[in-house]
């Protein structure tokens, strides 16, 4: 096989990529950098350093443009070009710094203050964010760019109608760009508001026929609704249309495998679909890499080493390929071949983030903690701000069972880019397995508390008043919600599937030999794309551990989560029994009758004044977010919709519904408290 290019993270695209830029030669261009500036070629410079930041030698590309700023103090563009660099990297911080500057010498320039808004609301700073864009629209008006910046603005908010008036101010302005129509689409898809995204879209595809991102949005959203005939019917009718767009062909390859019930997906029509785009976009990366990746996924890993060696010998410069390469032959239990093919890459392409990441994954995988950890320090202290290398990072002091030195590196994670919700969970998932140490051997407690700077506001605070239960299938989707709006309560249920009937026994036998090791197995569900689960084997009530295939040896893995599942049963029946949440089920189908519902009731209340939310879908005689109490401690909540059903399996939460559902439960349960609940109401009040 010839030698692979890398990953441009910034896109995502696999393309070809220059010589690589060797340690020692940062010094030789930084010198270099010199001599532009005496030659004063102001576009040159700018272009060079383009490059050393495009090389991830920032010192050198931020010294180069510290210099152009001196030498040309009044040229905006440099400014300009000097705080985007910040931006790429994800260096929010940084970019804040650098916008604020701008705006001191530039005051008339939009991109100091676009730039700063962009920066605020990656750190999630919501005050500063509201205070600078207003000193904004004082200045400017209201621009395009201003509507866009307090739609997204409102969003980070959690303020639903905010957002939804200026998305619809925009669309106003401009009804003759597609995008004005597809941001607002992406708007509802993001809020769970499916059919809203639909409706909108439907109506862009008649006024714009000519415009691919419309029909991709479309197809999209047509899968989100779980209509994956209609998801294929689109996207096909599009790719008649746009013949020679390679993304709308890749997007129509994916549906039949694009349901989550495992034995719907039609492996075979989508491969067979990649393979003719393959034949007519011989050069199109992505397509290359999901047949070698759904290979691998069905369990055809022969077939998916044949496919990457055959592809790398035709296409050397996509580093996607390799690493996916490297992912079968590690599932060929190839491990050590894996890390000297990775091993390999990083030092042909150093600037494949996603590269250093897979090695160092691998690495701790097959326990050499210090080569992964090195690996990581390396690529952190090259990328800076990039997120692969940060979560594996963390993740290695995760499988080291460093519970502390792994909850701080999370933390450090979040506090550079604060909006991931994978760092979240991680802070979360450490957080709990500290706590089940500290359970166990004894500790300083104030390490799991949740400090000041990680809470997500009053939407935030709403849901972590509630409790979940679980549910027959997918009882995580209340889990999700509260992920969603950046509450993370550790609970034993919160990613639990349970029956209505074994978990009235669990209660009323207070959750009896939950997380003994002689009571609780581990397995792997048939779909390779999921987590292990553990199941408890008295109540069956089935957890996600969030640890995939190859992460760590199952009896490892077991051993971990018994204590801590022992120690979320000891916290839930101290919930029970202080009555101060608010315990949420969501039912399966067929809903169990009254006799089943008022049994459910008496168990938890067997502990204590507790309420119970039972959540089903609305009816003609209930909307959406109705919430009834039909006696003390007993409150009935209707919902849009379920976000799984046997047909098509899992779906994307209707969170405007859910926000307001909780809000409504919240208020009726009579807190004295009412800041969260009008908070959430106004945010879900559409």
């Amino acid at each position: 096989m010839t030698d692979l290019g890398a990953v441009d993270n910034r896109n995502g695209s696999a393309v070809p990529l220059r010589a690589p830029v060797l340690n020692g030669a940062a010094e030789d261009q930084a010198g270099a950098a010199y001599s532009l500036r005496e030659s004063a070629d102001l576009d040159a410079l700018i272009a060079e350093a383009a490059k050393l930041d495009a090389d991830y030698l920032f010192d050198a590309a931020d010294e180069m443009m510290r210099g152009a700023i001196a030498m040309f103090p009044q040229n905006v563009s440099i400014a300009v070009q000097y705080t985007k660099m910040a931006l790429r990297r994800g260096d929010w911080h940084g970019a804040l710094d650098r916008a604020e500057a701008m705006r001191e010498r530039f005051a008339d320039e939009a991109e100091g203050y676009s730039d700063g808004l962009e920066a605020l609301r990656e750190l999630c700073r919501v005050d500063d964010a509201n205070a600078l864009l207003k000193r904004a629209v004082e200045r400017f008006g209201d621009e395009p760019w201003l509507l866009r910046n307090a739609a997204l603005l409102a969003e980070t908010r959690d303020d639903a109608s905010g957002a939804e008036e200026c998305w619809e101010k925009l669309r106003a302005r401009f009804p003759d760009r597609a995008d004005s129509w597809t941001q607002k689409a992406g708007f509802y898809r993001r809020c769970g508001r499916l059919e809203a995204a639909d409706d909108l879209l439907r109506a862009a595809l008649v006024r714009f026929p000519s415009d691919p991102s419309v029909y991709i949005a479309s197809g999209q959203v047509a899968g989100e609704l779980r209509d994956w005939q209609e998801a294929d019917r689109r996207l096909e009718a599009a790719f008649a249309q746009f013949p020679n767009n390679a993304h709308i062909a890749l997007n129509h390859a994916l549906v039949p495998i694009g349901t989550p019930v495992w034995k719907n997906k039609n492996f075979d029509v989508a491969l067979a679909r990649l393979e003719a785009l393959q034949r007519k976009f011989p050069d199109f990366g992505p397509a290359h890499e999901a047949r070698i990746r759904l290979n691998r996924i069905r369990g055809k890993l022969d077939d998916a080493a044949k496919l990457a060696e055959d592809l790398l010998d035709q296409a050397p410069h996509h580093a996607g390929i390799g690493l996916e390469y490297a992912r079968v032959l590690d599932r060929q239990n190839q491990r050590d071949k894996a890390i000297a093919w990775l091993s390999g890459l990083v030092r042909q392409f150093p600037n494949a983030v996603e590269v250093y990441a897979e090695l160092a994954a691998a690495l701790s995988r097959a326990g050499r903690w210090d080569e992964a950890e090195a690996i990581c320090e390396k690529a952190i202290a090259r990328f800076r701000f990039r997120r692969g290398p940060l979560v594996e990072y963390a993740n290695i002091a995760m499988r080291r069972e460093a519970w502390s030195e792994a909850l701080k590196r999370w933390r450090e994670a979040l506090r550079l880019l604060p909006a991931e919700a994978e760092i979240r969970k991680g802070v979360a998932t450490s957080r709990l397995a500290l706590a089940a140490e500290i359970e166990a051997n004894g500790g300083d407690h104030s390490l799991i508390e949740t400090p000041q700077s990680e809470d997500r506001g009053s939407i935030s605070d709403l849901l972590m008043k509630f409790e979940n239960l679980g549910a027959p299938v997918w009882g995580c989707e209340f889990g999700f919600v509260q992920r969603k709006f950046g509450a993370e309560p550790i609970s034993l249920l919160r990613w639990a599937g349970v029956n209505t009937h074994r978990l009235i026994e669990a209660l009323e036998t207070r959750f009896e030999g939950v997380g003994s090791p002689k009571q609780t197995i581990l397995h792997l569900p048939v779909d390779s794309q999921m987590d292990y689960h553990t199941r408890d084997t008295r109540y069956w009530i089935e957890l996600h551990t969030f640890v995939y295939r190859g992460d760590m040896p199952e009896e490892k893995l077991l051993a971990q989560c018994c204590p801590r599942i022992r120690y979320l049963r000891r916290k839930l029946i101290e919930d029970l029994e202080s009555g101060s949440k608010i315990f949420i089920f969501r039912p399966g189908v067929p809903i169990p009758d009254a006799e089943q519902l008022d049994h459910l009731h008496r168990a938890m209340r067997s502990y204590g004044d507790n309420t119970l939310l039972y959540v089903l879908c609305d009816d003609p005689d209930h909307r959406p977010g109705t919430v009834e109490i039909v006696k003390p401690g007993l409150m009935v909540g209707y919902l849009s919709r379920l976000s799984w059903s046997p047909q098509t399996g899992v779906g994307t939460p209707d969170f405007s519904c859910w926000v307001r559902l909780c809000a409504e439960a919240y208020r009726l349960h009579g807190s004295a408290d009412r800041d969260h609940s009008e908070s959430a109401m106004e945010w879900a009040s559409n």
